[in-house]
């Protein structure tokens, strides 16, 4: 039922983008903004053919016969974004894949379950799918949110996430390596592979955003497999500053080639009244369809927080 709902979501988004795209002559993208000012106004806004009018307002009224959840909302975007970038010829490398979010938010849980109110961080928050994501699968009651992304297409289309989902994000246009905010109980984020004045980018980042969480915060990662491995002195800075807590690699089958895999990296931000955990995890997670192998790996983090964590 829920797929359904979702693609019946995506289906009337997209026929309200058609139209939009034909009467305005604009690109999917920009249809799309159009489209979710109008579903959040329940109207049509923009100034289009009486024929065009009548059959974007007929659209809206078929949405407003839907009961549909957040998730629901989110996963039908997530398609029409991707339809999007592939229409407009843009690279789709800014949607974090739902099954990497929706670990990290398992993760998320297990580190916030008795907190009623958190502040989380994504620096580079892209289109908000892994925020948007995170929190959808979090027993928070309350979130204090924030996205760093130095695109404003980027922006354009977190907006449009947040908005449908009824999130208030601060969304800041900046380099997030040279952002001055801070204070955040959580900083997650899926580390883009290039180098920055130089360096690699993964490692400026992950030393830049340790320096942005509070004492005994944690921050999730999404690095590539040979984020240790590669040369650079600030490997050294973040462990002086962090503890290494966890390290659970992704599925292969997950990625193209296995040489483009990645792990998410558990951090939490050292303080003179907060000692490192007794065990480090490291898991190696199966292929998600030998569902056998994968409950056996999520059992083990399940028992890892358990004793570490409780």
């Amino acid at each position: 039922m829920e797929k359904e709902i979702v693609v019946e979501l995506f289906q009337i988004i997209d026929a309200s983008n058609e139209y939009l795209m034909s009467d305005l002559k604009i690109t999917y993208l920009n249809a799309l903004f159009m489209t979710s000012r109008n579903i959040l106004e329940l109207n049509v806004t923009q100034e289009v053919s009486d024929n065009t009018k009548v059959i974007l307002q007929s659209l809206l009224e078929d949405i407003q016969e839907f009961e549909f959840g957040k998730e629901d909302i989110r996963k039908a975007l997530v398609v029409a974004v991707l339809k999007g970038y592939k229409t407009d010829k843009i690279s789709n490398s800014e949607i974090t894949p739902d099954t990497i979010s929706l670990l990290i938010g398992y993760l998320a849980n297990h580190l916030f379950k008795d907190s009623k109110k958190i502040s989380i961080l994504d620096p580079v928050v892209g289109t908000a799918n892994l925020l948007t994501n995170v929190c959808n699968n979090m027993i928070v009651d309350d979130f204090d949110l924030v996205g760093i992304d130095s695109n404003l297409d980027n922006i354009q289309v977190a907006r449009i996430f947040a908005d449908l989902q009824e999130y208030t994000i601060d969304f800041i246009l900046e380099d997030s390596i040279e952002s001055k905010i801070t204070g955040f109980d959580l900083i997650i984020g899926d580390l883009p592979l290039y180098l920055y004045d130089d360096n690699y980018f993964p490692h400026i980042l992950v030393d830049k955003m340790i320096d942005k969480v509070i004492e005994g915060g944690y921050l999730l990662f999404v690095i590539p497999n040979d984020f240790f491995e590669v040369d650079g002195y600030l490997k050294d800075s973040i462990t002086s500053k962090a503890y290494l807590q966890a390290i659970i690699k992704l599925p292969d089958d997950l990625f193209v080639e296995s040489k483009l895999g990645k792990s998410i990296l558990l951090l939490r931000k050292k303080d003179d009244d907060i000692k490192n955990v007794d065990e480090f995890l490291l898991v190696d997670l199966p292929s998600i369809s030998n569902q056998e192998k994968f409950s056996r790996s999520i059992r083990k983090i399940d028992g890892w927080f358990k004793k570490e964590k409780s």
